[in-house]
């Protein structure tokens, strides 16, 4: 697996490169609408067999959301490599939370559910743009939603109660920060001009269409 990541990551560089447009301004890299806190902040006070709880709960969610845009990008980035990479991300984050359903299912708490409310937004934002403006815009979003699982999961390593979500927090940060190195590997030999990233860099918390 680590040597297909490294394959995916010197890929993207290299294509990225080819790929090359000099920037007249300053590239805005800020976290677009819709992301929000991550489950991180709702965890932070729990602890024992609640946060096992709320741990799958939250956790299932942001898998979710996260296959969710990797999906969508699939279908529209125009980077191959992406393309390729966001298959990969699908099928990871929906075997994580295979693992998260088998493990609360004894709870008698129900079944995991998610709802794709945050990926409709996100995909609604990010379907107004195009080409590599859109790779750019999509990375972006991807690396928040994959840092808000990081550090969801660095609280899981310590505080989950039993081995087995121990162990699946142990795989959400391995995975994450793998994930987050390729994003910027790729962000950082990718440069679009001003314009370009102006029609998407109105995304973020500043902005006034932000909740």
């Amino acid at each position: 697996m680590r040597w297909v990541m490294t394959a995916l990551m010197a890929a993207m560089a290299v294509s990225a490169a080819a790929e090359y447009i000099p920037p007249s301004g300053a590239p805005c890299r800020s976290v677009p609408c819709g992301v929000g806190a991550g489950p991180a902040g709702q965890l932070a006070g729990m602890s024992g067999v609640g946060f096992d709880q709320e741990y799958m709960v939250q956790m299932f969610q942001q898998n979710a959301d996260i296959a969710s845009l990797a999906e969508w990008g699939y279908s529209r980035l125009s980077d191959k490599n992406l393309r390729d990479f966001a298959k990969k991300i699908y099928a990871e984050r929906g075997n994580m939370n295979s693992v998260l359903a088998t493990v609360y299912a004894p709870s008698g708490c129900g079944k995991l559910t998610a709802t794709m409310d945050r990926a409709i937004a996100l995909q609604a934002g990010l379907a107004t743009v195009c080409g590599t403006t859109l790779d750019s815009a999509w990375v972006t979003t991807m690396i928040a939603l994959m840092d808000q699982s990081l550090q969801a999961g660095i609280l899981g390593q310590t505080r989950a109660s039993t081995q087995v979500l121990r162990d699946s927090a142990n795989n959400t940060v391995a995975v994450s920060r793998n994930e987050i190195s390729a994003f910027k590997m790729w962000q950082n030999t990718t440069f679009l001009t001003h314009e370009q990233w102006e029609r998407f860099c109105g995304m973020h918390p500043a902005d006034p269409r932000c909740p």
